[in-house]
């Protein structure tokens, strides 16, 4: 792999009319890599940029300034050639990687906190599992305010096992397993979310299915490691189902909201939105349902007298929270549809239109809208596809391609408080060969945010300052 150590900056200037200003693309050099290469983009630590890199059972971290320059690169070194990584986590001042590996029939996890020349300054053992026989992998969740890390897999069909580190005193704090025993972790199990207190919750969902759908409910479990205390909060649905959901810990409000899409007759088509607040002393919102607002179905349907009540194939991605408990809603029409000829089978993903659904603090509609989006590809996982969520404390920002090709148009959808939406383009990839994966981005301030690119086997990253 070879690094040139130019760097080539792009101005674009033009009108935007809630913006104001210009925007600035700086782009990396080109990294050659092969297709079985691992890239993570860590993000910004200080005023330097952290790639991490797996090639060939090589383990690396490039340095970049913030102008994404080539500062140096640092091979890194484990006790294993083959390794599994469960969580890579940038710190303020350094960053640390959770590791696992097998060694003569013992599972090891640890992790080891580096500087930012890739020295190491720490290693820390989370667990050791002798003879083991469970070879699922740790997952992660992080709190809010990234200082605590919660690891967690099923290590057997209805006990889920839990490290607990707190990353800024590199310290590991709580190790246990949870049994439920009505559930079922890989099919009912639909989150899992940690507090910066770390209070651990879980939601799980059952029988929402159209022949079920009376009997259908959503229970979540809210676990505090230090007291070791479990509440459980049980919603029931009133026969309606749930398309989608997400839920988040609103830290300044101390409660858990949860809002989803609900159909009252398949899971496909959703007719509004639903809405419910709790914390480990009780619920504090009762669920609720709205539908969507006539405005909206008919600018889905192009304006028809009579649109259907319902908008298909909706997913809800991601919800903002405001300081006064009210939220956004953020969802996407995403579809795979499977084809196939006498040679291979084929993935066709369709990942179209987004409605952002603006809700009061007491769960009344403020404003939403839908955003044109056609993006459209096969066989690559919908790597390039879907959006990146910018925010500000004045506005919001959702971005994406506007095509699922090398000569592309990437375009923003701009919002401020008040549901006024605008639609700019912001630059074109048509003489710099890119292909931008959106869900990779990571914003780095209020007004500026990386993103990597991969295409014909060169790894860039782009970083777009407003």
């Amino acid at each position: 792999m070879h690094i040139n150590k130019g760097i080539y900056i792009i101005a674009i200037f033009f009108f935007c009319m809630l913006a104001g200003r210009a925007q600035q693309i700086t782009l990396s050099n080109e990294i050659n890599f092969r297709s079985e290469d691992g890239f993570s983009l860590l993000g910004q630590v200080n005023d330097t940029i952290l790639l991490f890199r797996e090639s060939n059972y090589k383990y690396s971290i490039d340095v970049l300034n913030d102008k994404l320059e080539f500062l140096f690169k640092k091979e890194l070194f484990f006790e294993k050639q083959k390794i599994h990584f469960n969580a890579i986590q940038p710190g303020k001042n350094d960053f640390a990687i959770f590791y696992s590996y097998e060694s003569k029939f013992q599972l090891f996890m640890k992790v080891i906190h580096y500087d930012l020349r890739g020295n190491p300054l720490d290693t820390v053992e989370l667990f050791e599992e002798p003879d083991f026989l469970n070879e699922d992998n740790f997952s992660f969740v992080l709190s809010e305010d990234e200082q605590m890390v919660m690891l967690f897999r099923e290590s057997k069909y209805n006990t889920l096992e839990c490290i607990l580190y707190d990353v800024q005193n590199r310290q590991k704090l709580w190790y246990n397993t949870i049994e439920f025993e009505n559930y079922r972790l890989n099919y009912d199990l639909k989150g899992i979310l940690l507090s910066n207190e770390a209070l651990l919750v879980l939601a799980f969902e059952k029988y929402n299915s159209s022949f079920r759908k009376s009997k259908h409910f959503q229970e979540l479990y809210m676990v505090d490691p230090y007291l070791g205390k479990t509440e459980i909060r049980k919603i029931d649905f009133d026969s309606k189902l749930s398309v989608s959901f997400n839920f988040a810990i609103d830290e300044k409000n101390g409660e858990i909201i949860v809002a989803g899409l609900y159909a009252p007759k398949s899971t496909s088509k959703a007719a509004g939105y639903y809405l419910y607040k709790l914390n480990p002393k009780g619920i504090t919102q009762e669920l609720l349902f709205n539908d969507f607002s006539k405005e909206l179905l008919m600018k889905h349907k192009g304006k028809k007298r009579n649109p259907k009540l319902y908008i298909p194939d909706l997913n809800v991605k991601d919800l903002v929270l405001r300081n006064d408990g009210g939220l956004l809603m953020v969802t996407e029409m995403q579809k795979e549809v499977s084809r196939e000829n006498m040679r291979r089978r084929y993935i066709d993903y369709h990942y179209e239109d987004m409605v952002v659904v603006a809700i009061h603090p007491d769960g009344d509609l403020f404003w939403d809208d839908l955003i044109r989006k056609y993006q459209l590809s096969y066989d690559d996982d919908a790597r390039f596809s879907s959006y990146f969520l910018f925010k500000s404390p004045s506005r919001l920002r959702i971005i994406f391609n506007d095509e699922i090709k090398s000569e592309n148009t990437i375009s923003e959808y701009l919002f401020n408080p008040l549901g006024y939406g605008v639609r700019n383009s912001l630059f074109s990839t048509d003489l710099h060969r890119l292909k931008l994966l959106f869900e990779d981005a990571i914003q780095l301030s209020s007004n500026s945010f990386i993103v990597p690119s991969m295409y014909n086997n060169k790894y860039r990253i782009i970083k777009l300052s407003y």
